[in-house]
């Protein structure tokens, strides 16, 4: 996905490519155009935040698992409107650092301040570092809440995961599981917030 950083050299135009794959599918079968989520892994994940930021008016919430924003899209981001952020991160990433690379990525709480101030949360409530109930992985929860239309924007630390989509059959860490926690975070959303 070209999302500048290291992708830079790319003439790709993949924002307009996802636009026209909506609009593709939107004249060929019936899809609710208000419930239109991105989700995805590292490079994925980068790609959700650069839709978030450019195509915000298409998309009610994104999902980042060991993803973060490059330079390019964090500066020039220009979201028109508050989009909920489930940010899944591992504290032992080496492949995308939790702190950042200079010049390449931004940090993964300097994006979650980002998205704290567009979406005008409150300052972030630190969990006490603990077992999400259900699960058996230390995890640290920074919750942003009281966000306009209602959302919320989660950051979810999980202790000794590295690159990895948490919960799938190749990683280690089999949970918190990062699908059934993003499919719980994007069904209560729509293009407007919460759902009534």
């Amino acid at each position: 996905w070209n999302v500048g950083g290291w992708t830079s050299k790319s003439t790709i135009n993949d924002l307009d490519f996802v636009d026209t794959v909506i609009s593709l599918l939107k004249d060929k079968i019936q899809i609710d155009e208000t419930r239109i989520y991105s989700s995805g892994m590292s490079n994925g994940g980068y790609m959700g935040y650069h839709l978030a930021c450019n195509l915000s008016s298409k998309f009610a919430a994104i999902a980042s698992v060991t993803g973060s924003m490059s330079f390019e899209t964090y500066d020039e981001c220009n979201a028109r409107k508050p989009t909920p952020i489930l940010q899944i991160h591992g504290s032992s990433d080496t492949v995308v650092p939790y702190a950042g690379l200079s010049v390449i990525m931004k940090p993964v709480m300097d994006v979650m301040e980002h998205w704290r101030i567009n979406n005008s949360c409150d300052d972030f409530i630190h969990a006490v570092p603990g077992i999400i109930p259900g699960t058996s992985s230390w995890t640290e929860t920074f919750l942003f809440d009281n966000c306009l239309n209602q959302t919320q924007n989660i950051h979810l630390y999980v202790q000794g995961a590295g690159h990895i989509w948490p919960g799938s059959i190749f990683a280690r860490i089999k949970d918190p599981n990062a699908s059934q926690i993003i499919w719980e975070f994007f069904s209560k959303y729509d293009i407007n917030g919460v759902i009534q």
